[in-house]
This record gives structure tokens, sequence and C-alpha cells, in this order.
């Protein structure tokens, strides 16, 4: 027998080596999770452990919460300064910028160039452009009427002679001839005399001598002559009262 255990192995030895590695590697770990404390400076370094995941827990939170709907007012207060500087910035220049963010053809109009209460001009130049415009769109206008008139007046000129031609193509006799015999055949009514009656005009016209057809065509053609120059004369006054008005806006 003790030859055997003398030549068998050391159980006693095994145990001990492994009883060492055990202690070797608890005293390398930090933290024991039975006793659930630090091996060394347990206090101080559970408060440390507790602000770093306070730490943890405060950044995940302000990084999806940044704005407190209690006090009403952001959790970084750097970035609650930066908010109350650009809230008072916006407050001292509101209104102020309203002109620029609106279009160009409402910027434009009559009501934004001057305050129709106290007469302030705000747009010198705007206002000037806009009074040569609307100058010109003025004389535009009155010449657009005067060239329709003219036009109406042509119209129902050569209205009335086409009128005339047809009413020529009529003989004079056919009115003639009934006013000479001196009543009215389907009444019996005299043109002469007590109780007559007043024969129907005629509407041609007795056909006029050369002479007098030369004349007339004279005194047709001086009118419509001195017509033409009259119309022309008035034009040319326009529009040298139109430029002395746009130069003298201009100069202004």
């Amino acid at each position: 027998n003790d030859n055997s255990s003398s030549n068998g192995p050391d159980v006693g030895d095994d145990n001990d080596e492994n009883v060492d590695t055990l202690a070797a590697q608890v005293e390398q770990r930090e933290f024991d999770i039975i006793s659930n404390k630090f091996f060394r400076d347990n206090q101080s370094r559970q408060q440390a452990e507790a602000m770093r995941q306070k730490r943890q827990a405060d950044d995940k939170f302000r990084k999806h919460n940044k704005y407190d709907p209690i006090r009403a007012k952001f959790y970084d207060p750097h970035e609650e300064e930066q908010f109350q500087r650009t809230m008072q910035h916006m407050q001292q220049t509101h209104g102020q910028d309203k002109l620029k963010r609106t279009p160009s053809w409402l910027k434009k109009r009559e009501g934004q160039l001057y305050d129709i209460t106290t007469h302030r001009v705000r747009d010198e130049d705007a206002l000037t452009q806009f009074d040569r415009k609307r100058a010109v769109n003025d004389a535009r206008h009155k010449q657009k009427y005067e060239v329709e008139q003219r036009q109406k007046q042509r119209g129902e000129e050569n209205e009335q002679v086409q009128e005339q031609k047809r009413v020529n193509r009529v003989s004079h006799k056919r009115f003639s001839v009934q006013a000479d015999r001196g009543y009215d055949v389907m009444t019996g009514h005299h043109y002469v005399g007590h109780g007559a009656k007043a024969a129907p005009p005629a509407k041609t016209q007795a056909s006029q001598s050369l002479w007098d057809a030369l004349q007339a065509e004279k005194s047709r053609r001086m009118s419509q002559v001195k017509d033409n120059e009259r119309v022309r004369s008035q034009s040319r006054q326009r529009q040298m009262k139109n430029s002395f008005s746009v130069t003298h806006q201009q100069h202004s």
C-alpha cells in the first residue's frame, strides 16, 4: 500500500493548484458578483459608477428630448440662450422684411410705393417709374379712343354713302310725278288747297348740273382736308404734351 500510494498520482497537490489558480483569478477581478461590491474602494467606485450611469442616461435623454414642456425651456442652457437671442432679434425686426418676401407684381403696385395715410414715399425710383408708365398708358388709351372714334365716324359716313347710292339707283321721277299729280291716287286727298295733306317726301334728289356737281365735290374734299389737318394737329399737340410731361418727371 505504501508503494502504491507513493507511485500513484498526488490528488492533494492538484487540488492545491486549482485553489491557487482560482484565488489568482479572483484577485484579478475588480467586482465581487456575490456581494455586489468592489474589492477595493467600494464606496468611491460605486459613486463614480452611479455618476457615469447618470451621465449616460442624461445624454441619451437629451439626444431625443431637447425641450422641457413643463418649464417651457430648453434643457441645454446654451441652446436656451441662443433661442432667446434669436426671438429678441425677430421681435425687433418683425415686419421689416415683409416687402422683400412679397412677389414682384405686388411689390410694385401703387399702394406699396407710398403710405396712403401719411403720403410718405417708400420707394422714390419705383414711384417715378410707375408714374411714367401710367402717363404712357393714359396717352395710349387716349390715342386708341380717338382712333376708334375716327374709324366709327368713317364707318358711319361710308354707310351713309352706300345708302345714298342705293337710293340714287331709283329715278327721281318716281316721286316727282306723284307730287306733280297734285293728289294721292290711293286716298284722293289733294296736296294743295283747303284740307290738303303734305306729299310724301322724296328719298331721291333731282340730278344736279355738271357745274353744281363739281362745286359740291370740291366743297366735300376741302372739308375732308381740313378735318384731316385738324386731327393731325391735335395728335402732334398731344405727343408734345406727353413728352414734356415725361421729361419733367424724369428731371424732378
